[in-house]
């Protein structure tokens, strides 16, 4: 080989190896990131409840879900059975990949009497 050769050579080889492993060129496409979506729960009151089964009134009608084993329950913060929930209570009861089972219940107590409108006050 010529003298000059060796050099190209011995760059070009530098140049290629030295592309292959810059982090841009190398590498492999990143996958896309896909949004998993996040239960929101439902704000409702309870209608009936049941050991299987809860139904709740919610602004555009009422709504059945499952209750399982695996459901959580809880009044106020404080895990409860089923059967210290009631109805009337207020609930949000958030749903996880099948949208007809309760994943979690949160109750309150129901109000005691319906708020005032504004500007007026209770008698």
């Amino acid at each position: 080989m010529p003298r000059r050769t060796l050099p190209c050579l011995l760059a070009t080889v530098l140049g290629v190896l030295a592309l292959g492993s810059a982090p841009g060129f190398a590498a492999a496409p990143k996958a896309p990131k896909t949004n998993k979506a996040t239960p929101v729960p439902t704000h409702s009151t309870i209608s009936t409840i049941s050991a299987d089964s809860i139904t709740v009134a919610e602004p555009k009608g009422s709504k059945t879900y499952k209750i399982t084993k695996s459901t959580e329950l809880d009044l106020k913060g404080e895990k409860v059975k089923v059967d210290d929930l009631k109805p009337g209570m207020r609930v949000s009861v958030t749903v996880g990949s099948d949208a007809t089972v309760a994943e979690r219940i949160s109750a309150s107590e129901a109000p005691t009497e319906p708020p005032a409108p504004k500007g007026k006050t209770a008698k």
